[in-house]
């Protein structure tokens, strides 16, 4: 079962809220030690973090925040693309959120550091695909 499965269009928006940061609860973050410049998400007002690899072909991510919003919207974001290849995720949209609904309990500073999250994993497999080391 997806995460995206546990939240529901007739849910209200403080149901949705609690999810999103029970999902930022129950995920394998990136452990505080393994925080960096490099894998350091600029623009979200809270500390975030993704560190991005590949496994033939396929993406595999890890991240953290020091807010639990931030690091359910990590959590939606990597069982979203977790095994996804570079090619899918290159493809992707940044509206796939919507489909879930959390996007308007999001304030303009989150939604920024969600799209610069989204934009990063898209720019590490546009560089995968084109051989550059990630």
């Amino acid at each position: 079962m997806s995460l995206w499965d546990l939240f529901e269009e007739d849910m209200d928006p403080m149901e949705k809220l609690t999810l999103l940061m029970e999902c930022g609860k129950s995920m394998d973050a990136l452990p505080v030690t393994q925080w960096n410049k490099q894998n350091e998400i600029f623009g979200c007002q809270s500390k975030a973090h993704v560190e991005i690899d590949f496994d033939q072909g396929f993406v595999i991510l890890q991240g953290a925040s020091n807010s639990m919003m931030v690091q359910g919207l990590l959590a939606l974001m990597i069982d979203y693309i977790q095994g996804m290849t570079a090619e899918e995720v290159v493809d992707l949209e940044l509206d796939f959120l919507k489909n879930v609904g959390p996007s308007g309990l999001l304030t303009p500073s989150r939604s920024n550091g969600f799209r610069n999250m989204f934009v990063r994993v898209k720019e590490a497999c546009h560089q995968q695909l084109a051989g550059e080391i990630v």
